[in-house]
């Protein structure tokens, strides 16, 4: 006897408190079961969704934030992927599916009913394993209700090699690609279920029948009307998939542009601080090049001076202050026309004579140039002892300048020096 059942694979509201009767919280009236036939209900697994999501994502997750850290990116570190997933706009923390095969006529058959809780059974028994990539945590089949038995199960889909975000994470159409469904994939793995359940119906010589779950179930024709629709919406749901998966690419690039962008502006501000330096040092430079330009002219002007005076002079040549200095200097020096030379310490009317007449010539040392020097520098002069004291700018430069006007009167006064020894 072939028997026609009509069955189901339905998305359902993910209610895992609903399913799992032992943290039942409703009165009485509210209950759509019967609590005294819950015992009845097949549990085939139920365990905590975080507690899950740690176990799968876990490793994955150290992983993701420790190539942040490496990255210099700390900021964007994932401190739960649970409550990511539950905040993103994309992706649900999980999804429910809720098989049915039959309907309340089926059930009051005690024949057909068994043949149907065996067919549902083994589907349940075989569904983690033909669906790796949907980790259930938790799968019950309810049989306290008044409608026909049914299994709620509940999934997060787990995707896996990805090079963006965690290398294993929640993603619905990556996991679905996984196990070989591309575009419209939900679809597909839902006809691939379909499919399945019509082959172990067909063991419990239970005919194929498809329906919509949750209501009474429609007939083929029906249900192709019913399919026609829910593809259209499917295929919109896709679309939205598709567009918010784009806008988070973007907002991913905008991140990573944005974090370039301030990359470089902090480099653009090291640079700036650099020129700003370096400005202040070249106005440093430009500062003692125009001291150094200073000294240097004044130097000059020293060289000349020394340079055109000359220590001995024809009496005719000499002007009423030369001449006055001569005379009255405490030691002269005579050079005879012979060339031969001497010094005293006076002079006679004879040798004045023979001045007058070119037979000798007279000189003494004239006192040096005098250097007119502020009161401010001869004071700080004094109080500074230590010559790696840093000077005054206008200290600075006298020192610089006198320096450089002793090393000149060296010079000159050598060269005299070497001109008497002719």
């Amino acid at each position: 006897m072939i028997i026609v059942p009509t069955a189901s694979i339905s998305k359902g509201k993910g209610y895992a408190r609903h399913n799992d009767r032992s943290i039942d919280n409703k009165s009485i009236e509210e209950r759509s079961w019967d609590s005294e036939l819950s015992d009845k209900n097949i549990i085939y697994i139920n365990k905590s969704l975080k507690d899950e999501y740690d176990k799968v994502f876990c490793k994955s997750l150290k992983k993701y934030n420790q190539q942040q850290i490496d990255k210099g990116r700390p900021d964007r570190q994932i401190k739960n992927y649970y409550e990511k997933i539950s905040r993103s706009k994309q992706e649900k923390t999980s999804y429910e599916l809720i098989i049915q095969i039959g309907s309340m006529d089926d059930k009051e058959n005690p024949y057909t009913y068994s043949r149907i809780q065996a067919a549902l059974d083994e589907y349940n028994q075989s569904f983690q394993e033909n669906n790796p990539n949907f980790h259930v945590f938790q799968q019950i089949t309810h049989r306290d209700e008044k409608g026909m038995d049914h299994t709620h199960i509940m999934f997060f889909p787990v995707s896996t090699g990805n090079k963006r975000g965690l290398e294993i994470k929640n993603s619905l159409s990556g996991a679905l690609k996984e196990m070989g469904y591309g575009r419209n994939g939900f679809d597909l793995w839902r006809e691939s279920q379909l499919n399945s359940l019509k082959e172990v119906m067909k063991k419990h010589d239970l005919e194929f029948e498809l329906g919509d779950g949750r209501t009474e179930h429609l007939n083929v024709r029906q249900y192709r009307e019913y399919k026609k629709y829910e593809s259209l919406t499917f295929e919109k749901q896709n679309t939205l998939s598709e567009l918010h998966k784009n806008i988070s690419r973007a907002k991913s690039d905008l991140d990573e542009l944005n974090y370039q962008k301030n990359e470089i502006q902090a480099q653009i501000a090291l640079k700036t601080a650099e020129n700003d330096r370096l400005s202040i040092i070249n106005q440093k430079l430009m500062d003692e090049n125009h001291d150094l330009t200073e000294a240097n002219h004044l130097m000059e002007q020293e060289i000349l001076l020394l340079e055109n005076r000359r220590i001995f002079k024809n009496f005719d040549e000499m002007d009423p202050k030369e001449k006055s200095q001569c005379f009255r200097s405490n030691k002269m020096t005579v050079i005879k026309s012979d060339g031969t030379e001497y010094t005293t310490d006076h002079h006679t009317a004879s040798m004045l004579r023979d001045l007058k007449a070119g037979k000798i010539k007279m000189g003494a040392w004239l006192p040096e140039e005098m250097i007119p020097v502020p009161k401010s520098v001869i004071n700080e002069l004094i109080q500074v002892r230590d010559i790696n004291i840093e000077l005054s700018k206008e200290t600075n430069l006298f020192v610089r300048t006198f320096e450089a006007l002793k090393r000149n009167i060296e010079r000159m006064k050598n060269k005299v020096k070497v001109h008497f020894e002719r």
